[in-house]
């Protein structure tokens, strides 16, 4: 068998290892110990000096690997790079920023975690509460916070203690979520704050696998004590969240109300193929219909007032009904263009406000 000898470059070719080291950035240093790692090696090395030497083509991995290590990579996962076709190196490198972010991710929280530890000279205590109760109430609620850079305190929730039960609400303009728990014990307690949505998020599974929880009060945040884990932090947001009470006092008085059943409602949305839906409400039923008129349901309903219809987006809507507690629903109408709401308990209470749209197809 005849093989192919590597063809050796000519002497004129190479250049000393201090001027590859500053074509390529590299120190002559660290030169040398990636020749003993392997990457790269020289091109050639004097047999009695050990002087070391480099070709030109060798640039562009010296500059790949440097970059790579400039980017936290280790010494293995470039050889595999370097090593690499292109489309595969590609996902290699995007594999690895994943990795170093969620890393950097996990670095902040704990570095949060630790400030708060170190400021927090003094508790209140605010409530205690059931872990996996509190979990599924922030889920609810959540799906209503919104993230937004020009309004970060819609990327909230606020907690509210008074009458001996936790309430939690959050709202991105077009709907709000409120849900209201009750405490282990009995709580004279009266204390609001605006939580940071980002690190409920991050806590929703530590929650929902704890036991009792009590809420405690610190300087700029709360903290979610859990038995046999970490303590949970969240910071405070400054600035008032939105005056939301003042908004549903403020609502007129219902003219339509209707009580249906949850799993019907939610399972039309669900096959529901276009942006909107329209909601018709009559005497005995709730008939749900696709933006191209098409019927989705006619769900049995008890209702109180006139007959009405309203059009929703249904990406608005869906989440209202999809978290809603128990299987019925307490639905107040009060005008095509005012703000509808639905109501509905089962250990606690959520109340869930939705705002309709304006659709020129139809005059309802």
């Amino acid at each position: 068998m005849i093989c192919d000898m590597p063809s050796v470059p000519e002497v004129s070719e190479l250049v000393p290892i201090g001027a590859f080291a500053q074509r390529t950035g590299l120190t002559a240093s660290a030169l040398r110990f990636y020749d003993d790692s392997g990457l790269p090696t020289p091109a050639a090395v004097d047999a009695s000096t050990g002087y070391r030497q480099y070709s030109a083509s060798q640039e562009r991995h010296a500059i790949a690997l440097r970059r790579l290590r400039e980017i936290g990579m280790s010494l293995a996962d470039i050889r595999t790079v370097l090593a690499a076709e292109p489309g595969t190196a590609g996902g290699l490198i995007d594999e690895h920023v994943r990795t170093v972010a969620a890393e950097a991710d996990r670095v902040r929280r704990e570095a949060r975690t630790i400030k708060m530890t170190i400021a927090a000279e003094s508790t209140t205590l605010l409530a205690t509460v059931r872990g996996p109760i509190l979990a599924a109430a922030l889920g609810q609620v959540l799906t209503a916070a919104a993230r937004d850079v020009a309004h970060p305190v819609l990327d909230a929730v606020e907690l509210r203690l008074e009458d001996g039960a936790v309430t939690l609400t959050s709202t991105d303009r077009y709907r709000l979520s409120s849900r209201s728990l009750p405490t282990v014990e009995p709580c004279g307690t009266r204390w609001s704050g605006t939580l940071c949505a980002a690190d409920l998020r991050d806590g929703l599974s530590d929650l929902a696998r704890g036991g009792v929880v009590d809420i405690d009060a610190v300087a700029g945040a709360v903290r979610f004590r859990l038995d046999g884990r970490d303590d949970m932090w969240c910071r405070l947001l400054d600035g008032p969240f939105p005056a939301h009470q003042v908004m549903i006092e403020a609502l007129p008085t219902v003219t339509m109300r209707a009580s249906v059943a949850k799993s019907a409602v939610s399972q039309s949305l669900e096959r529901c193929e276009t942006e909107r839906v329209h909601l018709d409400f009559t005497s005995a039923a709730l008939t749900l219909s696709d933006a191209s008129s098409a019927q989705l349901a006619v769900v049995p309903a008890e209702t109180c007032g006139p007959p009405i219809a309203l059009w929703f987006e249904v990406s608005t809507l869906y989440p209202a009904v999809h978290v809603s507690i128990g299987a019925e629903m307490m639905i107040d109408v009060r005008n095509r263009d005012l703000p509808m709401t639905i109501r509905s308990a089962d250990g606690g209470d959520l109340t869930l406000v939705v705002m309709p749209v304006s659709h020129s197809r139809h005059n309802d």
